[in-house]
Order: C-alpha cells, then sequence, then structure tokens
C-alpha cells in the first residue's frame, strides 16, 4: 500500500476519524515500512511519520498531536467536562519488544488554566518533558498555582494496552 486514506478508525470508545497515509520508502533499507501520516477526527488531530520494523520496533517520529478533552470518551466525566486541550509533539518515540527506550518530546494542556471560573485563578498551564521508564511512555504535565500548590499528573502510556493517568496534588485546592 503506497497511501490513501483511512476512515473509521477507532480506539476504545473513542471514535479517531480519518488518516491520510504516504508511503516512506527510506524505511525499506531498515527493514521496515513508514508512513507520513496526517490524522484529523473528532477527539483532535496529529501528524508526523509512523514505522515498524522486523525486529520489532515501532517509531513515531517528527509528531505533533493535539486532543480535545472535552471529546475523549475514555477520560472520567469531571475532565470531559472541564475541558481543554493537551499537546504533544517531538522528534521521536521508540519502543522495541513492548519497551520504550527512547522519547524526546514536550507536553502541554491548557485544562487547569481555562477553568479559573470554577478553579479560582491563579492555576497555570501544565508542562512536561517526555521519557521512558521500562515499558511505559512517560507524558508528564506538571506546574505550580500561584498559591504554591504543585501538580504532578503523568500519563503512562504502553503498547501493550496497560496505560493510564496519575496525579499527585500537594498544598491546597
Amino acid at each position: 500500500l503506497r497511501g490513501g486514506r483511512i476512515s473509521g478508525l477507532k480506539v476504545g470508545e473513542d471514535l479517531l476519524g480519518e488518516a491520510d497515509l504516504s508511503l516512506d520508502p527510506s524505511a525499506l533499507l531498515r527493514l521496515g515500512v513508514a508512513y507520513r501520516y496526517d490524522w484529523t477526527g473528532p477527539i483532535g488531530r496529529s501528524n508526523g511519520r509512523a514505522a515498524a520494523y522486523a525486529g520489532g520496533s515501532l517509531e513515531l517520529t517528527d509528531y505533533r498531536m493535539e486532543f480535545d478533552l472535552a471529546q475523549m470518551g475514555g477520560l472520567a466525566l469531571w475532565a470531559r467536562q472541564s475541558g481543554g486541550t493537551a499537546r504533544i509533539s517531538g522528534t521521536h518515540i521508540r519502543f522495541r519488544g513492548g519497551d520504550c527506550v527512547a522519547a524526546g518530546g514536550s507536553s502541554w494542556t491548557d485544562a487547569l488554566s481555562r477553568n479559573s471560573d470554577l478553579l479560582g485563578a491563579g492555576w497555570p498551564e501544565l508542562t512536561g518533558s517526555l521519557s521512558c521508564e521500562g515499558r511505559h511512555l512517560l507524558i508528564p504535565f506538571r506546574g505550580q498555582s500561584t498559591a504554591g500548590t504543585a501538580i504532578d499528573a503523568a500519563l503512562r502510556f504502553a503498547v501493550s494496552g496497560d496505560s493510564h493517568l496519575e496525579a499527585r496534588v500537594s498544598g491546597f485546592i
């Protein structure tokens, strides 16, 4: 398949939408297949390059993702009602044999800062730098309010499907 459009993509409860693909033949030299992709759907959008190699490696490079938190069916109701945007972008994410082996990128969300009516003024945008911990890709969202309350949340993503969100708050809300 040299490229084209895939429609009706779903992950769990979330309809992902459509992706336009174009074959990147450079991966063939490394016994792999790679596609430049441009995805758009009800929960967000993304573009970049995705590759899979014969040795069991998966790679995402030059990627940019943006998600509408209000539209993500897999999130808790309170998180969807709060809404906001989350962005992840970077140079590379690599998995080998199911383990995260390298990550270069950053994360950002306005989920707290946009809810000042509910939470009060002084809540920051949350940011972080992607990294690997064992089989998980860590996508952190950290910040501190003007009152000194620290937020430390991280999405732990694994290609095996064992993914979850952890959050710690220290201080007063």
